[in-house]
């Protein structure tokens, strides 16, 4: 390579904005620094030239000696690609998808490492966000009918001793009737926070409409199983205010427990919805443990539609 095309790739790699560009030393020592590094990391030429470049790493990190091993990797097998955090000047961290080289010359002797980072923060955060919302419902910020689902088949899946409840609300139809949409939304927001943060439950989800399902991961205990569930009707009938508004719901709970290996998320579901209609059977505001050899198909589907 002649001088002036050397000058020119250098210039060139020096210019660029949206990838950090530098080469370390064989201890990690940072030997230059490039435009797009400066704006990835805060870091000026004249203050990060010299110093060791696990200051990227997190304090756990370093102490790991995972700066280190990555470029021993990198000596050993010629790349490592990988992604993590790495964090910046001024302390924030941001994701990121790094690069490691070996570089030789042309005789074969080892020159240093290039290292490319490009922040990948804002691709992370929308991955992040569009799995939130599939999982999510939009309204309560509860876990949706398939985030449930999936957490509940996951704590299964580990034989979890898990305890569901299924609540459906009781009058709530002519509040809507009523009072109009934008009030019915707010007794359904205010059911779900107290779901969430005055129940002593693992996890809550609402399933559609005013039907919402918690969970508990603790031994099943009958006696204690129905009084949380009575715990959940007295709460929900708590008066909810909005605006010049005061309403008052009642909630029927339905109670079921996993009872051995061979249940699954359909057939515990099913059963808390068994005992949800005999709740409902008994005069609404009640809670009722499954506890019967009902068929519980025809509610399985009610859960999964």
């Amino acid at each position: 390579m002649s001088f002036s095309s050397d000058l020119m790739y250098r210039l060139l790699v020096k210019s660029v904005k949206d990838y950090a560009i530098y080469m370390v030393d064989r201890d990690g020592k940072v030997l230059n620094w490039n435009e797009g590094a400066r704006r990835a990391k805060g870091y000026s030429e004249d203050e990060i030239v010299g110093r060791n470049y696990d200051i990227f790493y997190s304090p756990e990190d370093r102490a790991a000696g995972i700066p280190q091993q990555n470029l021993e990797t990198a000596l050993t097998q010629g790349r490592v690609v990988l992604e993590g955090r790495r964090y910046r000047k001024d302390g924030s961290c941001f994701w990121a998808s790094i690069t490691i080289d070996a570089i030789y010359d042309d005789n074969a002797e080892f020159l240093g490492f290039a290292k490319i980072t490009r922040d990948l923060t804002e691709h992370h955060d929308l991955v992040s966000r569009l799995e939130y919302n599939a999982t999510h419902d939009p309204l309560t910020g509860l876990l949706n009918r398939a985030g449930f689902f999936k957490r509940l088949e996951t704590d299964m899946a580990i034989q979890r001793p898990i305890t569901v409840f299924a609540v459906d609300l009781d009058h709530f139809k002519p509040i809507n009737d009523r009072y109009g949409h934008a009030v019915g939304d707010a007794v359904l927001k205010a059911v779900a926070e107290r779901l969430a943060d005055r129940l002593n439950m693992d996890f809550v989800g609402r399933l559609g409409g005013d039907e919402f399902v918690a969970v508990q991961c603790i031994e099943a205990d009958p006696a204690a199983m129905i009084g949380m569930g009575l715990a959940v009707t007295k709460e929900i009938r708590m008066p909810i205010v909005f605006g010049q508004h005061r309403m008052t719901v009642g909630a029927s709970v339905g109670v079921a427990y996993a009872t051995g290996n061979e249940d699954n998320a359909d057939m515990l579901l099913a059963r808390a919805d068994v005992a949800l209609y005999q709740a409902k059977a008994r005069g609404r505001d009640a809670a009722c443990l499954y506890g019967g050899e009902a068929d519980t198909k025809p509610a399985s589907d009610r859960y999964r539609r």
